[in-house]
């Protein structure tokens, strides 16, 4: 019954940040793009050295200001986090 519980709380926990996120439940994915994993791999993307980063820095009214940001890792720990919450919540029976 805990195994159960703790499943129920992390599937919230997702739900939660997919909503907080992008303002979906699904994560955006409403339209069964889950169904294909195709659709869900960037397949457009433009690949930055560090020295070619660093030219878009603001100095050249020209050119947008580029910020490197490893969204993987923020996305990971964030979602830990929003997990964690929940779960406890779950335990102390607030939800």
């Amino acid at each position: 019954m805990g195994l159960l519980k703790f499943l129920v709380c992390v599937v919230l926990a997702v739900l939660l940040a997919g909503k907080f996120v992008t303002g979906e439940w699904m994560w955006g994915r409403g339209d069964g793009a889950w169904a294909s994993v195709r659709k869900l791999w960037p397949v457009q993307q433009r690949l930055f050295s560090e020295g070619l980063l660093g030219t878009f820095d603001g100095s050249q009214p020209d050119k947008p200001i580029y910020i490197a940001v490893r969204p993987f890792r923020f996305f990971f720990f964030f979602l830990l986090a929003l997990a964690l919450w929940v779960v406890v919540l779950c335990m102390l029976g607030a939800l």
